[in-house]
């Protein structure tokens, strides 16, 4: 089961396709102001979502005068340790969170406005 909810460590790799692969952190004191796209794996309780296992996806773009940041909160019974994502318009990826060893993975959009006014997701 997933479920999605949205709201307003820079190692990486990039693949022959031009995605980034980066690893998904399990401390929110590891995210980089630095990286333009972050994911976290926690199972802290939030108010309002139904999850025990879920993802903070952080994406930091060019808004019209500042650097703008949309994060989704991603939900998902399975666990992944990486994260495989490219760029697809000026504030929007395409990302697939997947284990490394297994051949679990989900892919989805994370997007933003370009005023810094919401973030959304889609099924890829």
């Amino acid at each position: 089961m997933s479920s999605f909810v949205t709201s307003c460590d820079d190692t990486h790799t990039t693949d022959s396709n031009n995605f980034k692969i980066i690893d998904i952190i399990n401390d929110v004191n590891m995210i980089s102001n630095e990286s333009d796209v972050s994911v976290i794996n926690s199972n802290e309780p939030i108010d309002g979502f139904d999850m025990h296992n879920y993802y903070i996806v952080k994406i930091m773009y060019d808004g019209y005068d500042s650097i703008e940041t949309a994060k989704v909160y991603f939900g998902d019974s399975d666990i992944y340790d990486k994260a495989r994502y490219t760029w697809i318009t000026d504030t929007s990826i395409s990302l697939t969170l997947f284990h490394s060893i297994s051949d679990k993975y989900s892919t989805f959009r994370v997007s933003g406005r370009m005023d810094g006014s919401g973030s959304g997701t889609s099924w890829d």
